[in-house]
């Protein structure tokens, strides 16, 4: 940030300003001048090459087997599991955990085959394994 700052002054309109940031970018990303020691003293732009595979705009939705129950992580964080609002985190919005009972009264809870946590009845959250 400081070298932004002592590159690129403020400007005397957003225009102005948003072009400089540009021309910065440019000149700071993709010169030889900016060498970094993580990369052997070389720019980030001479070790660049883009992925060869496509991205494909959105992932497949998740599949989960018969033997677990499903419930999408709400626009809050949460999941209403047996009458409870349960917070599992504003990361996982708009994903389906599956729940796993591994015991009476317990349940795994998993995002894909990741293991999130462990709910145990009645609490009001997940606690690692």
């Amino acid at each position: 940030h400081r070298t932004l700052k002592a590159a690129v002054p403020p400007a005397e309109n957003l225009v102005r300003q948003q072009l400089a940031f540009q021309e910065f970018i440019q000149d700071f990303n993709h010169h030889h001048h900016r060498p970094h020691t993580a990369l052997g003293m070389k720019p980030p732009a001479s070790v660049y090459s883009p992925s060869t595979r496509a991205y494909p705009g959105y992932l497949p939705a998740l599949e989960y087997g018969s033997d677990v129950e499903v419930r999408k992580v709400r626009s809050n964080g949460e999941i209403k599991w047996k009458g409870q609002l349960i917070f599992l985190g504003e990361a996982l919005i708009g994903e389906d955990i599956a729940l796993k009972e591994v015991a009476d009264d317990a349940w795994e809870l998993y995002l894909c085959s990741h293991c999130l946590g462990r709910l145990e009845s009645g609490a009001k959250r997940v606690s690692s394994l």
